[in-house]
């Protein structure tokens, strides 16, 4: 059970560690990454949780288990959107006021996929433990 959220904690700990050693990225940049970058751990948190609780009431409910690290990866790849950011540019907004709105934003169409995130309450009561924590779940 340690060792389950003991491992998440790491890997989402180098995560943000990349963003922080980069020498060459604008405060800016940092900023967006960074609020990406939380999203996806909020979304892995959930299938975090259903892996290292059972959360099934015909077995007992809210306690530990072992998982199938192969499937927790496979769950967690596909409950996390991939963002790709690129080609970040700084500057004064004075410089695109009169540029038109549409040349920075794509407005998606009828057929476009979107994503949509719904905020995902988690928490457990173990021999006496509580702890609660909010997920995310993106379709």
């Amino acid at each position: 059970m340690k060792r389950i959220f003991s491992c998440a904690l790491v890997v989402l700990s180098l995560r943000f560690l990349s963003f922080a050693n980069s020498q060459t990225m604008s405060h800016e940049e940092e900023v967006v990454r960074n609020a990406y970058a939380k999203l996806s751990m909020m979304c892995e948190l959930v299938p975090l949780y259903d892996a290292a609780f059972d959360t099934n009431p015909h077995t007992g409910g809210d306690g530990p288990r072992r998982s199938d690290l192969t499937a927790l990866d496979a769950s967690i790849a596909a409950a996390c959107p991939v963002f790709s950011l690129s080609a970040f540019t700084t500057g004064l907004s004075s410089a695109i006021a009169n540029q038109p709105v549409s040349q920075f934003i794509t407005l998606p169409t009828p057929h476009d996929q979107v994503l949509k995130v719904q905020p995902w309450s988690l928490g457990y009561n173990y021999s006496g433990t509580q702890m609660s924590w909010t997920g995310a779940k993106v379709k």
